[in-house]
């Protein structure tokens, strides 16, 4: 909010200046129009490289923003025709799309778009809030001995729509996994896939740890490949998204995901969301690095 005031100021502030436009300077660097946002020392840089400010006005608005790294965004930008989002994240985050390379905690924590991946990871010590179980709902699910499948109970609102929209087409769909705490997420990948990271994301690097993920298919082809051939599969791929669900790993887009195809992993990120990364071909990883400021 306070970025946005000072934000507004500066653009105020030179938009009633009282010099006539024929007598401005190139550039407009007064400490009246720059201490609104930048210290003593961010001032004196952006005078000594003689940073015209109307090319800086754009960036205040962004908290990732850094003064001294201006020269750079600008080079970026303007090679690259990038939003000034693309350019910020694209020069502060170089390594966002890195497979375990400089991993860092989750980002849009609380919310419908937190990010885990194989570059974000959450503690071991991290639950959901508002889990419940699947048995408390009339959502269709595979019942296996001494587990309780549980997910997050917004997004179970929506799956429980979307099925039911899904039998008045004579589809019948079954959640086959959930949410996975750290420590089952740790058996499967040390103990039953021999740290097998093509396949499987290491403890804390899985986002079923966050309740946000379904695995969805049918009994005749469960978690198998062959799903992405069915009537139910191509139905699910039109309809998710107006339920706020994507497919979280699609076919070529390995490079952005660091997983493999995996047609029956879906995850919640809200109506809205899910419909513009389905109208735009886009991957979760995309829509952050591309829209969403990244702090």
């Amino acid at each position: 909010m306070m970025k946005c005031i000072l934000f507004i100021l500066i653009t105020v502030s030179l938009t009633f200046s009282t010099v006539p436009s024929c007598h401005k300077k190139e550039t407009n660097n007064s400490s009246s129009h720059l201490s609104y946002y930048f210290d003593n020392r961010e001032i004196d840089y952006i005078n000594e490289n003689n940073i015209n400010i109307n090319e800086i006005i754009p960036y205040v608005e962004f908290e990732s923003f850094n003064v001294y790294n201006f020269y750079e965004y600008e080079n970026l930008r303007k090679e690259k025709n990038y939003t000034y989002i693309q350019t910020l994240n694209r020069i502060n985050y170089p390594n966002f799309y890195k497979k375990y390379v400089s991993v860092k905690p989750a980002i849009f924590t609380n919310s419908f778009l937190t990010l885990v991946n194989k570059g974000h990871y959450v503690d071991s010590s991290f639950i959901p809030n508002d889990i419940i179980a699947l048995k408390n709902t009339n959502i269709t699910y595979i019942k296996r001995e001494n587990e309780i499948m549980q997910a997050n109970k917004t997004i179970l609102e929506n799956y429980s729509l979307l099925e039911q929209a899904a039998k008045k087409e004579n589809f019948n769909l079954y959640v086959f996994s959930a949410y996975r705490s750290f420590d089952k997420q740790r058996y499967i990948y040390y103990d039953i896939n021999n740290c097998n990271d093509e396949t499987v994301a290491r403890p804390g690097f899985s986002e079923h740890q966050l309740g946000l993920s379904l695995d969805i298919s049918t009994l005749e082809y469960g978690l198998t490949n062959y799903l992405k051939d069915s009537e139910e599969y191509n139905w699910l791929i039109k309809n998710a998204h107006k339920y706020g669900f994507i497919l979280r790993y699609p076919q070529g887009k390995e490079e952005y995901t660091g997983y493999a195809y995996e047609p029956w992993h879906f995850r919640y990120v809200g109506k809205d969301v899910a419909s513009f990364i389905y109208e735009n071909n886009l991957t979760l990883e995309e829509y952050i690095y591309d829209y969403l400021e990244i702090k």
